[in-house]
């Protein structure tokens, strides 16, 4: 009889290991696809949390809409920040936290300027501009326990959708330099927090200039070198300042330029080639300097001729012309008028200008006993002048004048000092001898107003001539004494001849005078009247003391017959600046 074996069916432990393996795998997949960050619910969370966003957005839209509405209806022009509206939001019960930066983070950078042009090896330097936050706090929404920038950007409010990081501040001194520049141009370049110093070769190209997420470009030319210099040379007055101009060819090459001198007791000159004259010694009208310019980048070298001119003397562009009494010469604004003195301020500025014609505007015909058109009177009236002693001690510096208080020429002398502007003067071709103490001329214009139908006014007082429209002067006629001390002489003195150092005190040959030209205005025998009796005790009752060619100081008889008359306009109650005028004049400036 035959046994027979029976067995029972079941799983092996292999098979049971790979049951379970391939169980949890499926485990995995499930719960990777539920749970994970792309699963079910983690895009439900991720579309909950821009849900939020978007809510939160259109809030703080809805909330700017609203302040911007009541800003225009109150009137005010204040300025609506993110902080107004993150305020809105707090009371409606919106998460928001605000972290202080401190000023650290900025929305931007500005490269300035946006083009440099160097020469060749040269230096150059550009700055980096941050454009700040509005304020020194980021604010940011919470949603879901994550952080998320909200900002008012144009009248929009976006929230950004990127967590807060450690590394979401942008800090200034992250300045990068892309590597995508020629660095055969380029040669070097250095960096702070922000400047960029640029080191130049040859050519041109464009440098990224990165800080953050932000950026902006900077275009680098470097310029021919100069095959030529030369500088332009400089007219200026002692005392003063004027810079040197510099032509290269070709005409946009670039040079390193640096200014010498070896004239250290005339002028200075400083490494951008400003000059500086000093001050003139007493004899000396004009004086001449040279300076040295030199290019570092190819050693050619030029020179600059300066000329530095006395201020008195000068002349100075006035807005009266005229036409000489003596030569029929049409002296204009440019070279009518000559500086004779001023005050040099602490600042710079000018003061209390006194300017005298150069040629002889008006004739004037004095009579020493007539009364017609009176503009001199008696020493009891202080209200008009005041006491002759004071005018003669004072004024005229006569310690040693015989003539009394009451003389006519004292009288006639403090009235052409100080009632000069209330003279009449007759426009005509010729003087009217019947006509007594009244002046005539042929020609003065100036800004006042004129009779349209013969281009001329029959009768102007002194000031309606010779005192431009809207300028706040006076007006009067040299003194002996100031004219003896310009001529280095004693106050009272007649000396026949005495070269006249500053050129203003009596017209002679004005040829050789630069702005006028070779005109051959010798005046010869013309006098000019002075606000000053003669000092000899002989004719001091009677006769004024007249100026003549070569400083020859004398009367012509009590009745003054052919004199001519210099007025002197002082310019009152402003400051001046003076410059140069191309024509070899000089310009007043009123400083306010």
């Amino acid at each position: 009889m035959k046994n027979v074996e029976k067995r029972e069916n079941g799983i092996t432990l292999v098979a049971l290991v790979v049951t379970i393996v391939v169980l949890l795998i499926l485990a995995g997949i499930t719960i990777t696809y539920v749970f994970g960050d792309n699963g079910v619910f983690g895009q439900a969370s991720d579309a909950k949390v821009k849900t939020e966003i978007a809510k939160i957005e259109e809030r703080a839209q809805m909330i700017y809409n609203s302040l911007l509405a009541t800003r225009y209806q109150g009137g005010s022009n204040k300025t609506i920040t993110t902080e107004d509206i993150v305020k809105e939001l707090e009371a409606e019960g919106y998460l928001v936290e605000k972290v202080n930066i401190a000023g650290n983070s900025i929305e931007g950078i500005t490269v300035e300027p946006k083009q440099i042009i160097l020469a060749k090896n040269g230096v150059g330097e550009v700055e980096v501009k941050y454009q700040e936050k509005e304020d020194n706090f980021v604010y940011y929404v919470v949603v879901d326990g994550s952080y998320y920038e909200i900002k008012l950007i144009n009248s929009g409010i976006t929230v950004k959708q990127v967590e807060k990081t450690s590394e979401g501040i942008i800090v200034k001194n992250n300045l990068e330099i892309e590597g995508n520049y020629n660095t055969e141009i380029v040669k070097n370049i250095e960096k702070d927090e922000n400047r960029i110093t640029i080191i130049a070769g040859e050519g041109s190209t464009t440098i990224t200039i990165k800080c953050g997420e932000y950026k902006d470009t900077l275009e680098v030319k470097i310029a021919p070198q100069a095959t030529k210099i030369k500088a332009k040379a400089i007219n200026m007055l002692e005392e003063s300042s004027g810079q040197i101009e510099v032509i290269l060819e070709p005409s946009d090459a670039v040079a390193t330029l640096s200014y010498t001198t070896t004239d250290t007791s005339k002028i200075t000159v400083n490494e951008e080639g400003l000059v500086i004259s000093k001050k003139l010694n007493t004899t000396t009208l004009r004086d001449t300097a040279i300076v040295t310019v030199t290019d570092e980048q190819t050693g050619k070298t030029t020179t600059c001729n300066v000329t530095i001119e006395a201020l008195k003397g000068t002349y100075i562009e006035y807005d009266v012309s005229y036409i000489d009494m003596v030569k029929g010469y049409n002296f204009t604004k440019e070279n009518g008028w000559r500086m004779l003195s001023y005050v040099k301020n602490d600042d710079g500025t000018y003061s209390n200008i006194e300017l005298i014609s150069t040629g002889y505007p008006v004739e004037f015909f004095y009579y020493y006993n007539q009364k017609n058109n009176e503009w001199f009177v008696t020493s009891t009236n202080t209200n008009v002048m005041p006491n002759l002693t004071t005018f003669k001690r004072e004024v005229l510096q006569y310690t040693n004048y015989a003539g009394t208080d009451t003389n006519y020429a004292l009288q006639a002398a403090a009235g052409l000092y100080y009632n000069f502007g209330k003279i009449k003067f007759r426009y005509d071709t010729a003087r009217n001898n019947s006509i007594y103490n009244q002046g005539w001329y042929k020609s003065i214009t100036n800004e006042i107003t004129y009779d349209s139908s013969t281009g001329k006014v029959a009768r102007q007082a002194g000031n309606e001539l010779f005192v431009k429209q809207g300028v706040s002067s006076g007006i009067r006629v040299l003194t002996l004494p100031e004219v003896n001390k310009g001529l280095g002489r004693g106050a009272t003195s007649v000396t026949q001849f005495k070269s006249d150092k500053t050129g203003i005190f009596y017209p002679g040959n004005l040829e050789n005078v630069p702005i006028l030209g070779r005109l051959n205005l010798a005046f010869g025998n013309a006098r000019c009247l002075l606000a000053s009796p003669y000092p000899n005790p002989e004719w001091a009752p009677r006769c004024l003391a007249t100026l003549g060619e070569g400083g020859s100081v004398s009367h012509v008889s009590h009745e003054l017959v052919g004199s001519y008359i210099r007025p002197v306009v002082k310019l009152v109650d402003k400051n001046y600046e003076i410059e140069a005028v191309n024509n070899g004049s000089y310009r007043l400036i009123p400083k306010e």
